[in-house]
């Protein structure tokens, strides 16, 4: 019975350091969802377009500066904007960067 509840602690640890280990290491999906929404109002705002307009891919996170690196694409003008992101733990926005050349210009 000791040895059943041992080592179903341990499982439980072992999950949990893993699943902490992931976040650390690739994000969490709710911070992925809040860069989302910051690079999209910054561009927004920043370069007069409707959101409606602005389509954001998924943010990879960049663990080694701690941000999220998305591309916000301009729809009706087949350009993009390159948005770092880095956001606090309490889900704030710290800062946002932006590629020194934006906007860059899509070919199709």
């Amino acid at each position: 019975m000791k040895k059943r509840m041992f080592w179903s602690v341990v499982s439980v640890l072992c999950i949990i350091l893993v699943w902490n280990l992931y976040t650390i290491f690739y994000g969490t999906s709710g911070d992925k969802a809040l860069a989302i929404n910051y690079a999209t109002e910054y561009v927004s705002e920043r370069y007069n377009l409707p959101i409606e307009s602005l389509r954001t891919d998924e943010p990879t996170y960049n663990f080694s500066h701690g941000t999220y690196m998305t591309k916000v694409r301009n729809t009706k003008a087949l350009e993009s904007y390159l948005i770092n992101v880095k956001i606090t733990s309490k889900g704030d926005m710290q800062r946002i960067e932006e590629y020194s050349k934006n906007p860059v210009r899509e070919y199709r």
